[in-house]
């Protein structure tokens, strides 16, 4: 009995966790984990020890590539307001003598490629090593790196590694001006912070609502200018491997693996945003093979 409750409800629940993760910035109540778990009468500590398993994780990560690849060929496109072009007009126009508007904000996030919650806390800092004992961060011919972004864990949480720096202002002085400026209107209530209310709770709905007529999301924005970025400092003739670099190196990732770059060619950034497909039809179970292959199936086409 403990095995077919295991097969029917917990390990669904640990393969598919993930993957609503990835989709919701912050998953409805209904579809969250301590939710499905109280909901399906399974204990928190069973779902624990599930998925952590090495196939939970191994069968999570091929679904989500699977979605990844039907993506593909119908890439979400880029609002005419935050193309390459429109963007790199209104961030070279901006007058910092001014208070910042939430479009200002828009700009910056995607100038930066940044996520919300490192709008206050990203610092651009410049760092030339002396002759000897160059710190182990240090990439030779970068001078400008950042810190104070978020997704450290253990001791990287209170002392991060810097990052190199790569924006949409190829201009890093300036680029550090507009993010000042806006870091202190914040400080200054004199601009709503993006994740947090003046109470402290957290509440995105401000930024969500200006983006809304776009169509785009602000972790959409923040794609749309790490590849914006990888175009501004890329050479006529650069390979789309190494566009997808810069485009790593502009969100602040590890560079520790080589992709092959296929899916940022496959990325549209010009275009108007087209309507929403539906999503495909999960595959019905089949009542002639065994439980544990009707579940394989089922979360697979999810």
């Amino acid at each position: 009995m403990q095995k077919l409750l295991c097969l029917k409800v917990i390990y669904p629940t640990c393969l598919t966790y993930p993957i609503l993760c990835t989709k919701y910035n912050h998953i409805p109540r209904h579809l969250s984990l301590p939710y499905r778990v109280s909901r399906s009468w399974v204990g928190s500590e069973q779902i624990d020890i599930y998925i952590k398993l090495p196939e939970v994780t191994r069968d999570s990560n091929e679904i989500q590539k699977r979605q990844l690849e039907q993506q593909l060929p119908n890439p979400p496109k880029t609002p005419k307001h935050f193309s390459l072009k429109e963007g790199l007009r209104r961030i070279q126009n901006i007058n910092t003598t001014k208070i910042p508007t939430m479009q200002d904000l828009a700009n910056v996030i995607m100038m930066l490629s940044m996520r919300p919650a490192e709008v206050t806390t990203l610092r651009i800092i410049h760092y030339e090593p002396g002759e000897s004992n160059p710190s182990e961060w240090y990439k030779p011919g970068y001078s400008w790196y950042c810190i104070g972004y978020i997704k450290n864990k253990g001791e990287a949480k209170n002392n991060p590694k810097p990052q190199q720096f790569l924006s949409m202002e190829k201009n890093p002085e300036r680029a550090k001006e507009l993010l000042t400026w806006i870091q202190d209107a914040i400080a200054t209530r004199k601009l709503h912070e993006p994740v947090y209310s003046i109470s402290g709770k957290c509440s995105t709905g401000v930024f969500s609502k200006f983006l809304k007529p776009y169509s785009i999301t602000a972790k959409r924005l923040r794609k749309i200018g790490d590849k914006h970025a990888s175009r501004v400092h890329s050479s006529q003739n650069s390979t789309s491997q190494n566009l997808e670099l810069l485009s790593r190196i502009a969100m602040r990732h590890n560079i520790d693996r080589f992709d092959s770059g296929k899916y940022y060619a496959n990325l549209d950034l010009d275009l108007e945003p087209e309507p929403e497909t539906l999503a495909p039809t999960p595959k019905p179970i089949n009542e002639n093979t065994s439980e544990i292959e009707d579940i394989y199936d089922l979360y697979r086409s999810i």
